[in-house]
């Protein structure tokens, strides 16, 4: 059985490969059987896409645990942008706002990735998810409709690549970003987000909903929702 604090009181919801964290603290509340979360971390690789403005895709080879050799996709530094990425968050810190920095950016001569000049929308996207330019790979933050997520439901996984800005420094954008949007599009909280770990990875539960039923909805975890192979747990709560 697994007792879930939320507040003051405890809940007992019953076996499965989940654990909560205290409504007070944020601390985790962790069985006695659970692996150490540092342990079953998701790899420090991409799945693809494009990275991050400041950044270049890069192919490794690493080794499985049976010696195989497998290609993996990282990022690394691009040295003709990254600048503008510093400088974009350095004027954030000092109240320039989305439309002034991206003007800025493109007087400096800094274009977007299809030449064209640097627009507000995308700048804004830097600082809404700002902790992917301090080495962080960041899942499940935004929902099938491309709306954000509250923030407790987001998978950041840190040290994944170099750094452009800390983490502190990602937390602060963070921080300005919502006082600025006034957590608009993150209206809807679900009563159990951030309170919900899995038990095999460590990772949040997200709240999820059935394809062909799109009224039922469920909280996994949110590694597994991406693929079997981040997470073997298919425990679901509804």
């Amino acid at each position: 059985m697994i007792n879930l604090t939320i507040g003051n009181s405890v809940a007992t919801i019953g076996n499965s490969d989940f654990y909560g964290c205290s409504g007070l603290t944020g601390a985790p509340i962790i069985p006695d059987s659970v692996i150490s979360i540092g342990e079953q971390t998701l790899a420090d690789f991409s799945n693809g896409g494009l990275p991050p403005y400041g950044y270049l895709r890069k192919e490794v080879e690493v080794k499985d645990e049976l010696g195989n050799v497998k290609q993996k996709l990282t990022w690394e530094l691009d040295s003709q942008t990254a600048p503008a990425v510093r400088q974009a968050f350095d004027a954030y810190f000092v109240g320039k706002g989305g439309k002034q920095i991206a003007d800025d950016l493109t007087a400096m001569g800094y274009r977007s990735r299809r030449g064209r000049p640097m627009d507000k929308s995308s700048i804004l996207t830097w600082f809404r998810v700002p902790f992917r330019f301090a080495g962080c790979m960041v899942y499940g933050h935004k929902n099938k409709h491309q709306g954000y997520r509250p923030r407790e439901e987001w998978i950041i996984q840190t040290d994944c690549f170099p750094a452009i800005i800390t983490m502190e420094e990602a937390e602060k954008a963070y921080q300005i970003s919502v006082s600025k949007r006034g957590r608009k599009g993150q209206k809807v909280q679900y009563l159990l987000s951030g309170l919900l770990k899995c038990q095999v990875c460590g990772n949040n539960f997200q709240m999820d909903f059935d394809k062909r039923n799109p009224k039922q909805s469920f909280y996994r975890c949110g590694a597994r929702r991406r693929g079997a192979k981040l997470c073997t747990n298919s425990r679901y709560l509804n």
